[in-house]
């Protein structure tokens, strides 16, 4: 079975999301617009990504997020 990391930036204007698999292969990407409030906006982020893939959240080794907003 194949693990898969998922990396996420959070930036003034646009989320980038990615999963990449063992091989350092893109695997899905997806960029929305950053959501005032910036936890939801990731969530959101981490479930676009996941939809355009063809693999199980089970199979998500790691998350990585970068951001220069401050989060509770």
């Amino acid at each position: 079975m194949s693990k898969f990391r998922v990396g996420i930036d959070v930036g003034s204007t646009h989320t980038d999301a990615v999963i990449i698999d063992e091989n350092n292969e893109i695997v899905a990407a997806d960029k929305t617009r950053t959501t005032p409030d910036v936890t939801s906006g990731i969530v959101s982020a981490l479930k676009s990504v996941l939809e355009k893939s063809t693999i199980s959240k089970d199979d998500v080794v790691a998350v990585m997020f970068g951001t220069t907003h401050i989060i509770n």
